[in-house]
């Protein structure tokens, strides 16, 4: 800003005004947590690092996404992504910021969904009861209040789009031979009986740490 003196403080105070006080609060708890994860990172092999247009631009997606962040889970979950890509070779680097777009793109119920396909998840009563609200469907029905019609339409949107995404597969019995398969009334589509984790949903939840290299 002060290399623009005629407008410069002018612009300093509209960007305090459109980022209020609690999000430069966001960004100084991202940078704590990204340093963090970079602290056994040699300060010359950062530096050379972050001269690099791709992990500049890496780093820039995570800032803006920090930003945004309405937990300080979420930015733990963006501060590995992107202490990844900066410190990892090009394969991976290119990772990190395809995994960050996608995170950007689901919300933290969604993440929430994700870890419940997890095989230690799906047999935890307590996992369960600390996220029955997100994970437990609504039985709506045509008699159904204005409430539960629009909490199980929230819920399938939830899903669809993590099998949009590519995070979750959807699931279907095979019909017995001479049988149709089941149709789904309100869709018209083949009835699935579930979804099911597929890989890139697992690795996005290994690199942002919610799941080990040996989950199922």
């Amino acid at each position: 800003m002060g290399a623009l003196p005629m407008v410069g403080s002018i612009v300093a105070n509209l960007l305090h005004q459109i980022i209020p006080e609690q999000r430069w609060e966001r960004i100084r708890e991202y940078l704590s947590k990204l340093e963090g994860r970079l602290a056994a990172v040699e300060a010359q092999t950062l530096a050379s690092a972050l001269r690099e247009p791709r992990k500049v631009d890496l780093f820039e997606d995570g800032a803006v996404q920090a930003v945004r962040a309405l937990s300080s889970q979420r930015l733990d979950y963006i501060a590995a992504l992107v202490a990844r890509g900066l410190t990892a070779d090009e394969r991976e680097e290119i990772e990190a910021k395809r995994l960050l777009k996608l995170l950007d793109q689901i919300d933290d119920d969604q993440i929430v969904i994700l870890q419940s396909k997890l095989s230690r998840h799906m047999r935890s009563k307590e996992f369960y009861d600390r996220h029955g609200e997100v994970l437990e469907p609504v039985a709506a029905h045509l008699g159904s209040s204005r409430e539960d019609l629009d909490r199980e339409a929230m819920y399938r949107l939830a899903r669809r789009q993590l099998v949009d995404l590519g995070l979750l597969d959807q699931t279907f019995r095979k019909p017995r031979r001479g049988d149709l398969p089941e149709f789904d009334e309100k869709t018209g589509m083949i009835k699935s009986q579930g979804t099911r984790l597929n890989p890139l949903g697992r690795l996005l939840l290994r690199r942002i740490e919610l799941a080990e290299e040996d989950d199922l």
